[in-house]
């Protein structure tokens, strides 16, 4: 009878075990766990965040953006953006903004350097996805600026980029480099 007894108070102890850690929900034991879902690395880092929308500053329908897109071949991603230019005219120099991130190509600054954009052609920036505060906003061709001079685009890109390709034609004449 005893040992009817203690097998009897030792299930009622381990139902209240159970009763107990089921209620608890984070605790069970491992026996009365549900496996966890299988996930590999990849679920936990593989998410394509979505393409901003595309603009352009400048009135020259002919140099734009042609595309954006995600490359996550790199850890963080990279947001690759072609500018093509579809006039007649070599591009020595542009700025895009993606977010607060500002970049450019200052090709043709110096006396001997090919132009950031040839004629009829396309060029393509590169910029890490983590150095770009937000998605939300859009990715724009501030300024152009064409071998020979002419220009199109936001006065304050504009002036950035002229100021730039100065110090780099005054950095060449002193015979250094930029």
């Amino acid at each position: 009878m005893r040992r009817k007894s203690l097998i009897a108070l030792a299930a009622a102890v381990l139902f209240a075990v159970a009763l107990v850690a089921t209620s608890a929900g984070t605790h069970m034991p491992s026996f009365m766990r549900k496996p966890a879902p299988a996930t590999t690395p990849q679920d936990k880092t593989k998410r394509t965040p979505k393409i901003p929308p595309l603009a352009s500053k400048t009135r020259n329908d002919g140099v734009y953006i042609e595309s954006a897109t995600i490359d996550d071949t790199f850890p963080g991603g990279t947001l690759v953006i072609t500018v093509r230019n579809d006039t007649d005219k070599d591009v020595a120099s542009f700025q895009v903004q993606a977010g607060d991130d500002v970049e450019g190509t200052h090709g043709a600054i110096e006396v001997g350097q090919p132009p950031a954009i040839t004629a009829h052609s396309t060029s393509q920036l590169r910029i890490p996805l983590p150095n770009i505060n937000s998605l939300d906003d859009e990715v724009s061709l501030n300024a152009v600026l064409f071998v020979g001079g002419s220009e199109s685009g936001e006065p304050g890109a504009l002036k950035f980029i002229k100021r730039t390709r100065g110090k780099a034609e005054e950095s060449h004449r002193k015979g250094g480099s930029q």
